[in-house]
Order: structure tokens, then C-alpha cells, then sequence
């Protein structure tokens, strides 16, 4: 007979008596919806366990289908009720990826038993309890089987960690079964873009904007020679070459190096893949479509169509060839990375929508394998006819994921897959930069911040976290949560008066004041497009921001602002640019003359570019381009003669701005701060000081990172994949 749960748990100075479905604080109440107790009441009673995800969601939610994001809701409300801070984990310890663990020691008031009996058993087992808690998650380290030995070579040991799971596979046939092994390479943070050979032996990356070769069974890293400012790389159907952007051309290079080798003219980089019958589809044209290449060299020729699209949809994008030339895949949308995967035939034949949200696909062992934001999914995949035939079950979390490039994960041909891990949420420092370089934390602890903007007066610091705006101010050292479940994604801004914070909600753009008096205001429906603001004219009489349009992508926009109530109100947007693509952070110039942004339209490079700053005189023309290798998310210096930007690889850069009469001058960027910024995909990672001497940014904390490594590679997917379908068509009743 099962013994009962315990009704009565005590930590620090709360109680929970779940018979009563009630928490207290010494003796007072704090109130608790009712998903939000019954997570608590799960984590307490597996307390030092590391609990999935997924686990939770089947547990408190058992006859419901919710989204992940309704339990990241219930732990950030819940956090709060336990009075953590932003990026504390003194009860609720998150496992990026993974899940969430009970970090205090809970003491059960077991039935019919008394405290004094139940706290001295508690005390006994402090030891285990933390013992457990340091190792959740973790699993033993296996030894290399003989078919194995090849990746665990003496020369790769130093280099090539096998990582802590080794999940074994759960089918239910019985004989010799094949591993998965988790391996994780060091070869340094400053990585991105990975690709695998066709053997899944050899690696390739882009470091330092050049190609990395990596070999799986050697700790050797050899820089391709002649392959400055490479992006997208892709391997040959046999792995001699490996394809790659530089420059606005399409290029080759042989893998154990030599010359590299011009096939054409790029205006766009939007990934290719080489088929075996010796063409490479690329993503290329500036107007949007799919061309096909000689892999010889020579001129493109169209593979795909944008006229023939919906509204809404500007670009093919990410291609991507199946095994026998059976089709290709690639991702349709609108100058961001994601989209609908589709699928195409070789032939031309009209192409099918296969999945929805994502911005890359791959096929191996049968599987379609794709993403939706940083989590991997796999899906069964008739190849003949090109279709999905069973439900799609998740892979991985914890890809690196780019807004505007998409996923950094590719597939062998022999079932090995290589992924960029993202870094933990929580593990974001925001610092003080100047021109000579750290200066010191603005906050005090890292957490899950993304988006910092400074107020006009310089005194506080608005940033999201877990969803949330929060408001932190300097001279307090005090943080303040300033929205509640108002489904906060992206962008605060600050009106030049410092009295209210814009930003971007689930439902469009939505303010309130920064000392949350007053009520949120949301943009009225149906009043121009639902966008993410961005900047402020100087005087406050015009906020600007980015939104989706059905013809053409994402265009610029400036809302007219009324204040005349003392409440501010928005008015009906004009347009500032329309154009195919992405046309996106547009930040108005301290003199209110000028407009800086991040465009695709002209390389298909996210690039930094200047207008004139005119919403209602469409007289002052001239377009000049401010980064050279790529840009986004640029702010003005406080005196308008720089703009800062980031560049694709997340290094802050600066070029100098000279306006003279309607036109301007501007200086070569140079890398401001050569240390890295935190990747926070969309959502912007820095903001300048309205002192004119600092930059707030956000760096990954170097106290917390999980180790070194960003590449991991899993061996043996196919095999994997196919078994779990043959275990789901077992249990299938016939």
C-alpha cells in the first residue's frame, strides 16, 4: 500500500498545506492562482530533481494541450510570490533547455507524524538532498564502444568532450542496439553557422568571418585560406568542396584547401545547397526567388517564383536539397528568418507547405527535422511523395537561433547532426562600456534580460525579463516589475520626457508610465500595422517603428504623438519606407534631420543605411549605407555623429556620421568593443547613455556559463529516429 503524500511542507518561512491548497507567509496568506500552487506543490515534492518540461506540463496541465510558454508564466508568477529577484534562483533554479528544480530544502510533515520527528529526518538527509541537486540532469559518462572508437581518439580527447547523457534507445525489439552519443567540441564561443559533411566526419564554420574545417576524429581546426567575410557555408554531395557567401558572390572552396573559386554574383545570402546532379539552389536573387547555379560557374536561372505568392510572402530563403534529387526544401516569409517550410520538386512542380514557424529543415533517416525558435522537431517524411505521415514530436531545445538567419543546426547524410548551443536565458550581465572599455555591472547579478534601454535623465534602466518589463532604478539599486501578463515581447522604448515606456505586446504597441500609475494603453486595432517602436523624434512629436505589411515585408513607420490631454495617444501612422524585405529599427537623429535602419533589400545582408528623416515631406531624398559587412539594431550617439550597430556576429560597431546640408558623410566602421555581446536574436543587446560616454550592454556572464563549448554533435540520429517510429507504429491498435 502506497503511502500518502504529505499535506503540510515548511521552507524558510512559508508553509504549504496542500489539503487546503494554501501558501503562507509566516502565518499570512499569499495568494496564488491555481495552476501557479499546483507548481509549486510539484517542484517542492521533487525537490533536487531537475523536472522536464514536459513533465511539468503533462503533471499540472493532464487534460489540457498548452504551450510552454503558460508554465514559463506560472514559475515567473511564482517567483514573484516568493519574492526572487530577476535572475535569482534561491527557490526555483532553471536548467536552460531542460526544465526547472526546487533548489530549498522543503521540510514534509508527513500524516500523523510531528514536526519535531519530521524536521530531525530532514536533517538527515541535507547531505543527499544536496547531493542530488548538484547532479540533476547530469548522467554518467560512458565508455566508447568498439564501433565508436574512431571519434575517441587520443588526439580528440583533449578537445572532444563526450558529454554528460548517453541515451540509450528505448525500442521495444530486442538484440543489439545502436547508441546516441552526445559529443561537445571546443572550438571557442566565437562560432556560428555550422555545417557537416555528407559522411558526418568533418566539420566546417564560420570563425573570425572565415571557414573553419574541424575533422570529428582529429582535434585539428584549419582556416580555410581566402575566405574573408564567408557566411552560409555548404558541403559537395561528396564533401570535397564546400560551397559559401562572400562579398555578394557565390563561391566554392576545396576542403583541403586551395583557391577559392567564384560561380557568381550574389545580391543576397539566403543559404544554398548543392544537389548531386551538379546544380546548387540558391537563395540569391534580390528579388526573393530561388536560382539555380552550375556548380561549374555560371550565370543563375530561376528555380522558384515570388509573383505567383500570397501577400505576405517576399523571399524563398534557406534551400535545401533531398537525397536523390527528390525535392527542396526551403523557407517562405518575409525578410525574417522564419516562415513556412515548404517543399518542392526538382522538376518545378508547385510546392507544398509541409510546417509553419520555422526557419530551417533538413531530412535524414526518413524524418523531416526542423525548428520553431530554439527548439528542434522531428516529424515522419515520405520522400516519394513528399509529405508528412505522422505527428511531430520534439528533438532538441537549446538551439541557437537567429532572428534573420534562422537556426545554426545541420544533418548528415549518415545521421550525424551538428547544432550551435544558445546560452542560458539567465546567464545575461548587463555592463557599462566606454570607449576604453568595461566599466563595471549595471546590474548586480545576471539573469534573463534582453532589451535594455536607458531613460532620457539617465536614472533608470528599462530591460525585459521572463516576458515581463521591468524598470531598474540606478541610484536605488532598486528593480520594479512594471507590467503583469501583458505579454511583453520586445523593445521598450522611453518617451524624451521620461514619463512613459512604449513597447512591443503580443497585440500590437502598447505604453503606460514608467512608475506604473496610470493604465496600459494598446494601439487601437485596425490603426495601422501592428509594429515594434523603436525611437522617439526628439521633441516626442513622432514615434517610428518597424511593422508587417502583406505586400512587402516589414516597413518603416512613424505614428504621430498626441499629448495635448497629458495622456500620450498615438495618431495614424505614415509610411516612411516601403519596400520588399526587411526594413527594420528605425532611429531617429538627435537633430530630428535624419533616420538610421537595418535593411535586406538591396544585398539580402541585413545592412545599416541612412535616409532623411521626413514623414510629412517626401521632398528630401538620398540613401546611404552605413555598415559594410552586415548590421542591425543601430542607435544614434547622443550627439548625432555616431552610429552604433551590431554586427551579424554580435560585435558592437561604430562609424562616424557628418551631415552637410541634405546630404551625409560617413566613416569606415570600426568594431567599438572587440568582446562579443550576448546573441539575443531579435530583441537588441545594447543602448548608448544619454550621458554621451557609455553604452549599456549585455554580455553572456562569464561566472555562470555551463562550460566553453558551442558545438555539440549528436551521432547516430537516424537510427534513432527510425526506431522511435517503429515503436510508435507498434503501439498503434490495429
Amino acid at each position: 500500500m502506497n503511502n500518502p503524500e504529505p499535506l503540510l511542507y515548511e521552507f524558510d518561512d512559508f508553509r504549504i498545506d496542500a489539503g487546503r491548497r494554501l501558501l503562507t507567509l509566516r502565518g499570512a496568506p499569499v495568494p496564488l492562482k491555481p495552476k501557479v500552487f499546483e507548481t509549486l506543490l510539484y517542484l517542492v515534492r521533487h525537490q533536487g530533481s531537475l523536472l522536464e518540461k514536459d513533465e511539468l506540463m503533462r503533471s499540472i496541465w493532464p487534460d489540457t494541450v498548452v504551450e510552454e510558454n503558460s508554465l514559463n508564466q506560472c514559475v515567473s508568477t511564482l517567483r514573484r510570490a516568493l519574492g526572487e529577484s530577476p535572475g535569482e534562483n534561491r527557490y526555483i533554479v532553471t536548467v536552460p533547455g531542460r526544465g526547472y528544480r526546487f533548489a530549498a530544502i522543503a521540510t514534509a510533515i508527513a500524516n500523523g507524524a510531528s514536526k519535531t520527528e519530521v524536521r530531525q529526518q530532514e536533517s538527515a538527509r541535507a547531505p543527499e538532498l544536496a547531493t542530488a541537486a548538484e547532479g540533476a540532469g547530469r548522467g554518467p559518462i560512458p565508455q566508447a564502444s568498439p564501433s565508436l572508437s574512431r571519434w575517441v581518439v587520443a588526439g580528440a580527447l583533449a578537445a572532444v568532450l563526450v558529454a554528460s547523457l548517453w541515451v540509450g534507445w528505448r525500442g521495444s525489439t530486442g538484440g543489439s542496439r545502436t547508441r546516441v552519443i552526445w559529443l561537445d567540441l571546443d572550438v571557442g564561443s566565437e562560432v556560428s553557422q555550422p555545417a557537416i559533411a555528407p559522411d558526418g566526419m568533418t566539420l566546417v564554420f564560420v570563425a573570425g568571418g572565415r571557414l573553419v574545417v574541424r575533422p570529428l576524429d582529429q582535434a585539428k581546426i584549419t582556416t580555410l585560406a581566402g575566405t574573408e567575410g564567408a557566411s552560409s557555408p555548404f558541403f559537395s554531395p561528396d564533401g570535397q568542396w564546400v560551397g559559401y557567401f562572400a562579398h555578394h558572390e557565390l563561391r566554392k572552396v576545396p576542403l583541403g584547401g586551395g583557391e577559392s573559386v567564384m560561380l557568381c554574383a550574389a545580391p543576397r545570402d539566403r543559404g544554398a545547397s548543392w544537389a548531386e546532379d551538379g546544380r546548387i539552389i540558391a537563395a540569391l536573387s534580390a528579388s526573393g526567388e530561388l536560382s539555380s547555379v552550375p556548380a561549374s560557374g555560371g550565370g543563375p536561372r530561376p528555380f522558384s517564383e515570388i509573383k505567383a505568392e500570397s501577400p505576405g510572402v517576399t523571399s524563398h530563403s534557406r534551400p535545401h536539397v533531398l537525397p536523390g534529387g527528390k525535392g527542396v526544401l526551403f523557407v517562405a516569409g518575409a525578410g525574417v528568418a522564419t516562415g513556412s517550410l515548404r517543399v518542392v520538386p526538382l522538376s518545378g512542380s508547385p510546392a507544398k507547405t509541409l510546417v509553419e514557424n520555422s526557419s530551417t529543415g533538413r531530412y535524414v533517416g526518413g524524418h523531416l527535422i526542423f525548428n520553431r525558435g530554439v527548439k528542434m522537431f522531428s516529424a515522419p517524411m515520405d520522400l516519394n511523395r513528399l509529405e508528412l505521415t505522422g505527428t511531430v514530436s520534439p528533438l532538441i531545445d537549446g538551439v541557437a537561433y537567429d532572428h534573420f538567419r534562422g537556426a545554426d543546426f545541420d544533418v548528415s547524410a549518415s545521421g550525424t547532426l551538428i547544432y550551435r548551443r544558445t546560452s542560458p536565458t539567465a546567464n545575461r550581465a548587463v555592463m557599462w562600456l566606454d570607449s576604453f572599455g568595461l566599466k563595471g555591472r549595471v546590474l548586480p547579478k545576471p539573469g534573463a534580460y534582453t532589451s535594455p534601454r536607458m531613460s532620457p535623465d539617465g536614472k533608470r534602466l528599462a530591460l525585459m525579463s521572463e516576458s515581463e518589463l521591468w524598470i531598474y532604478e540606478l541610484a536605488r539599486e532598486k528593480m520594479t516589475q512594471l507590467t503583469f501578463g501583458s505579454e511583453v515581447e520586445c523593445c521598450p522604448v522611453w518617451s524624451p520626457d521620461g514619463d512613459y515606456v512604449v513597447f512591443r505586446a503580443h497585440s500590437g504597441i502598447a505604453w503606460t508610465r514608467w512608475d506604473g500609475s496610470g493604465l496600459l494603453q494598446r494601439a487601437p486595432a485596425g490603426h495601422g500595422p501592428s509594429g515594434t517602436p523603436w525611437s522617439f523624434s526628439p521633441r516626442g512629436k513622432w514615434l517610428a517603428f518597424f511593422g508587417s505589411s502583406p505586400l512587402t515585408g516589414f516597413d518603416l513607420w512613424a505614428a504621430p504623438v498626441d499629448r495635448a490631454t497629458g495622456v500620450l495617444q498615438l495618431g495614424q501612422p505614415v509610411p516612411l519606407l516601403t519596400q520588399p524585405g526587411l526594413q527594420a529599427a528605425p532611429a531617429i537623429s538627435p537633430d530630428g534631420r535624419w533616420l538610421t535602419y537595418a535593411s535586406d533589400n538591396e544585398s539580402g545582408r541585413t545592412e545599416v543605411y541612412v535616409i532623411p528623416f521626413s514623414p510629412q515631406d517626401a521632398s528630401r531624398q538620398g540613401k546611404w549605407p552605413v555598415s559594410t559587412d552586415g548590421g542591425r539594431a543601430p542607435r544614434w550617439s547622443v550627439d548625432g555623429g555616431e552610429i552604433f550597430f551590431r554586427s551579424p556576429d554580435d560585435h558592437l560597431m561604430a562609424a562616424s556620421v557628418t551631415a552637410t546640408g541634405d546630404s551625409v558623410r560617413l566613416g569606415k566602421p570600426r568594431v567599438w568593443y572587440e568582446n562579443r555581446l550576448a546573441d539575443l536574436g531579435g530583441p537588441p543587446n545594447f543602448d548608448v547613455a544619454p550621458d554621451g560616454k557609455h553604452i549599456v550592454a549585455m554580455f553572456d556572464s562569464e561566472e555562470t556559463k555551463p562550460d566553453q563549448t558551442h558545438l555539440r554533435v549528436l551521432l547516430n540520429v537516424n537510427d534513432e529516429l527510425r526506431r522511435q517510429r517503429a515503436t510508435r507504429l507498434q503501439g498503434k491498435p490495429r
